[in-house]
């Protein structure tokens, strides 16, 4: 089951369950699923169901035979992942087929199966933060390999020996090594105390974007370091340019999230979205 959180969708109330419809983006691995999960606002007599917060959203199950995947994920960088967009047109989804959207705040009821007890929310950085570091650590690793013999236009020693990239990369990796605790500091939260709220949730949004931050910069120092060689399409620190800055896009990631944890500090609550 793979599928997308962004309300993308219509789910009209009928007898027994919704009429779903709508286009959904970033259906990452929809080549190899099953089923999709589509998030959809509800809808009554053509109009948004309304709520305290905002309207009503309903998330919705879907066998392989009622999407169809588009062929659209021609990107800067993670094109592995197959993230394509797909279209639902009117398909009928039984009640017991969908969860209420506000269900994915709350954790998941406790049962012997149950890994985390977070809300989905709270769950997804962990998904996405990892991700930056593991291409950080492949530049750091690949550009070692490339200094050890290259020697810059007009030299005379190679990269490897080059004080200036002694301390970028001992800077680099003090950015890897902070980040990883940070995740792990948040993750062990999570684990200890479970569900615990707006402070929990905060502390995993600040550790991962910060973590994301900390990745970009890390691919940009050795990006540069490794002069034209980087430019050329194929070579591994180009992959890496192009995958992390496409990483960072990623909702979960992006700047807004500190500035929820900023919000939080200041006036005590935490906002999705502003």
């Amino acid at each position: 089951i793979v599928g997308v959180v962004a309300p993308s969708g219509k789910a009209k109330r009928v007898g027994g369950g919704f009429l779903l419809k709508g286009r959904w983006s970033f259906a990452s691995g929809s080549a190899h699923a099953d089923w999709l999960a589509c998030a959809a606002v509800v809808t009554e007599k053509g109009q948004p169901v309304m709520t305290d917060a905002g309207p009503l959203t309903q998330m919705l199950f879907i066998p392989k035979k009622d999407y169809r995947l588009m062929d659209d994920w021609y990107t800067t960088g993670l094109r592995g992942t197959g993230s394509n967009s797909f279209e639902v047109n009117d398909v009928f989804v039984p009640d017991e087929f969908t969860i209420p959207g506000p269900d994915l705040l709350a954790p998941p009821p406790e049962r012997p199966s149950r890994a985390f007890g977070i809300g989905y929310y709270d769950f997804g950085p962990f998904t996405s933060a990892p991700t930056t570091l593991g291409i950080a650590q492949d530049a750091l690793e690949s550009f070692r390999e490339m200094a050890v013999s290259k020697v810059p236009l007009g030299g005379k020693t190679p990269l490897r020996q080059s004080h200036t990239v002694h301390e970028k990369i001992g800077y680099a990796w003090s950015l890897l090594l902070s980040s990883r605790l940070l995740i792990e500091n948040a993750a062990s939260h999570a684990i200890q105390d479970g569900y615990s709220g707006q402070r929990l949730s905060a502390l995993i949004r600040l550790s991962a974007s910060t973590t994301a931050r900390n990745a970009k910069k890390i691919v940009d120092i050795v990006h540069t370091l490794s002069g034209a060689t980087s430019v050329y399409e194929g070579d591994r620190l180009e992959k890496c340019f192009r995958d992390i800055n496409t990483a960072v896009k990623h909702i979960t990631l992006a700047p807004a999230s500190i500035e929820m944890v900023g919000q939080f500090i200041m006036e005590e609550e935490l906002l999705i979205r502003r």
